[in-house]
């Protein structure tokens, strides 16, 4: 639907994700751009070693300055609670070490060392 207004995404659902048992689609989390300012260079979607929930990565080249940027689109584990907030905590680091280690194998491949690393999502953060 998105591809009629110029945009291009990627999408990983939740394996178990309680959407699924009351009949409808699974959630997940997408990740969605222009496709005329960015092109896809290459993509992760997996699932956090803790919990459920799910990340993309994408490393976008920019079209006109031909940098690169990796994207990252997350929601982390919801719900209050100590147990919750150490899952959370467990996915962000999982996220961004994962993110840092994309714009690290980008150097040396036409980029510099100062490769942007953007993450988005719903942080279930108080």
């Amino acid at each position: 639907v998105m591809s009629k207004f110029g945009y291009d995404g990627k999408f990983v659902p939740k394996r178990n994700s309680p959407c699924i048992r009351l009949g409808y689609y699974s959630d997940g989390c997408a990740l969605l751009w222009k496709s005329d300012v960015f092109e896809l260079v290459k993509e992760q979607r997996r699932q956090y070693d803790k919990g459920g929930q799910v990340y993309i990565l994408a490393t976008l080249r920019h079209r006109k300055s031909n940098r690169c940027v990796v994207f990252g689109s997350t929601h982390l584990k919801a719900k209050k609670g100590l147990a919750n907030e150490k899952v959370r905590t467990s996915q962000a680091k999982e996220l961004f070490r994962e993110a840092k280690k994309v714009a690290k194998s980008l150097i040396g491949h036409g980029e510099s060392k100062n490769i942007p690393i953007i993450v988005m999502g719903d942080f279930n953060a108080d």
